[in-house]
């Protein structure tokens, strides 16, 4: 004698196999957002390793400064350093008239951040409020940030982004930190000066008469620049 099972019977049959295979295979690993492909570098960057490495790790401190409207991520050539910057832009309907007798001028509050990492280690980071200034129905907009006392200044545009320090050395004098993002190529050029006190401006205990027909050199202080340049990665924070 021939049986016949129901096709009700097939459906529940293949329905729970489909199940069970499903249960047996593991669901794939979320992708971490904002990892960036190396390898679209035109160099090798170790930094960019350890950028990778501590998004994947879930590292809070990382995660929280990619929380801008603009965030861009910056790479050295071969060595261990990244630094990240992060742009928190308002809403168009956030602009207010800077004052009654100009209301086409408009402004408002924005926040610029930079941290730098070294061998995955936070090795500086700062954070300024300044002002995005914007004419009324013209969707470009500029920003400028200023903190004097800490010679700190912060600025942007639809084509560039500038930030410099100045921080005092042990001896007296101050090295000026500067960075440059060109928006359209994502290319970054990073300078530190150390003022050298040139021989000549150290004061002389016996006095002399000035040399005549012979060009005194100019007692100033001497820049020495070092710096890097490289590629950023930009990603949308929000």
């Amino acid at each position: 004698m021939q049986y016949t099972f129901p096709a009700v019977f097939l459906a529940v049959a293949v329905s729970a196999a489909n199940a069970f295979a499903q249960q047996e295979t593991p669901p794939p690993r979320p992708e971490t957002p904002y990892l960036y492909d190396c390898t679209k570098l035109p160099y090798a960057s170790a930094g960019c390793q350890s950028y990778n490495e501590m998004l994947a790790k879930g590292d809070k401190d990382l995660f929280g400064l990619i929380n801008g409207s603009h965030v861009f991520g910056c790479f050295r050539p071969e060595e261990d350093v990244f630094f990240i910057v992060s742009l928190v832009e308002p809403y168009p309907s956030e602009y207010t008239a800077r004052s009654t007798v100009t209301p086409n001028n408009l402004q408002s509050t924005g926040i610029f951040s930079y941290a730098r990492f070294k061998n995955g280690v936070q090795e500086d980071a700062n954070t300024l409020t300044g002002l995005w200034k914007k004419l009324k129905l013209m969707n470009v907009a500029t920003f400028s940030a200023k903190d004097e006392q800490n010679t700190t200044h912060a600025a942007a545009s639809d084509s560039e982004i500038s930030y410099d320090n100045s921080v005092r050395s042990p001896n007296n004098t101050r090295t000026v930190y500067a960075l440059q993002i060109r928006r359209s190529t994502l290319r970054f050029s990073e300078t530190y000066t150390t003022p050298d006190v040139s021989p000549d401006s150290k004061p002389s205990k016996t006095p002399t008469r000035p040399q005549t027909n012979v060009q005194v050199q100019t007692q100033t202080q001497v820049q020495t620049p070092i710096g890097s340049s490289g590629y950023c990665a930009e990603f949308n924070g929000h």
